[in-house]
């Protein structure tokens, strides 16, 4: 009888942790799919230069490191992006590795991008990225972007 009293017990908290862990990797799977697609949005947006397309999902604390210079916040980095968006013919975005950790998640991208200068210059920007998201009551919001590697070749 003690034997099959433990054998229940044991039997109810593996079933218990196997359905606990499914639900849990559901939700991380369903929170991966969402953030991967905000990227496949984010180049919708440049595409159709909409600068507060990309801006409503960042975070009012939103920081950007580029890979060199200074740290740009909310505000300047939306000043700068409104400059150069126009020069952008052409983005796509690869997510390369996205890790939830409970209300956050780091998302590693590379991202080319194609531009036209007013002088009719065109160049090329590849870029990596780890952005940190933290997910609100409002969905998930992009509070920092960190640049790891970058680079620009001429077209023409």
């Amino acid at each position: 009888m003690r034997v099959r009293n433990t054998l229940s017990i044991l039997l109810v908290v593996l079933l218990a942790s196997m359905f606990l862990g499914g639900t849990r990797a559901r939700a991380d799977d369903n929170d991966e799919a969402t953030l991967r697609d905000i990227y496949t949005r984010f180049d919708e947006f440049i595409q159709q230069k909409n600068v507060n397309g990309i801006a409503a999902y960042l975070s009012e604390k939103f920081t950007f490191k580029p890979l060199k210079g200074k740290t740009v916040h909310l505000k300047q980095w939306k000043e700068a992006f409104e400059r150069s968006i126009p020069q952008i013919v052409d983005s796509h975005t690869r997510v390369l590795s996205v890790l939830i950790h409970g209300k956050g998640a780091d998302v590693h991208t590379w991202s080319e991008q194609r531009y036209c200068r007013p002088d009719k210059k065109q160049y090329i920007v590849r870029a990596g990225a780890v952005d940190h998201w933290v997910k609100t009551a409002d969905g998930w919001r992009l509070k920092s972007s960190r640049q790891d590697s970058i680079d620009v070749e001429p077209i023409n």
